[in-house]
């Protein structure tokens, strides 16, 4: 990436933050609700997108009959997929939905963890590292050795 699209991005990026915050300022205006909850549905956060088409709806002799219905609609619509996304606890959509799936069958069991190793088993244990890794070092092979 050049400079000019570092800086066009930038640019771009400081608009869009003036955007928001000057939605965000008009608390009591109606089509500011309804602009700002298509720019949260747009960035996925269904919550806050949510909660912008409710106020947007409680003022809605400030909207035209287009973005009433719309609003109407889009209420239905998200907040069924914030039930939908309650009753499976989904994760964020940047999982891949492989790794976002919880386990839910019988297939899928919990691993074991072993138990915490006592004071005998774990020098065992150590005696065997060692006697692997002293023969290890002492008998290497190489391809000479291997021909014979």
């Amino acid at each position: 990436m050049n400079a000019a699209n570092v800086l066009i991005d930038n640019y771009n990026q400081q608009n869009y933050n003036a955007y928001l915050a000057a939605l965000r300022e008009q608390a009591d205006f109606a089509p500011a609700h309804f602009y700002l909850a298509h720019v949260y549905a747009l960035l996925k956060l269904p919550a806050d997108a949510l909660t912008h088409f409710k106020a947007a709806l409680a003022q809605a002799d400030q909207l035209d009959p287009a973005q009433r219905s719309d609003a109407q609609k889009q209420v239905q619509t998200v907040s069924a997929l914030l039930r939908k996304m309650r009753k499976t606890n989904a994760v964020p959509r940047c999982l891949p939905r492989h790794l976002a799936r919880a386990c839910r069958t019988s297939a899928c069991r919990r691993a074991r963890v072993h138990r915490s190793p006592r004071s005998g088993r774990s020098i065992r244990m150590m005696r065997r590292i060692r006697t692997t890794t002293r023969f290890t070092s002492q008998h290497t092979i190489t391809p000479s050795t291997r021909m014979r």
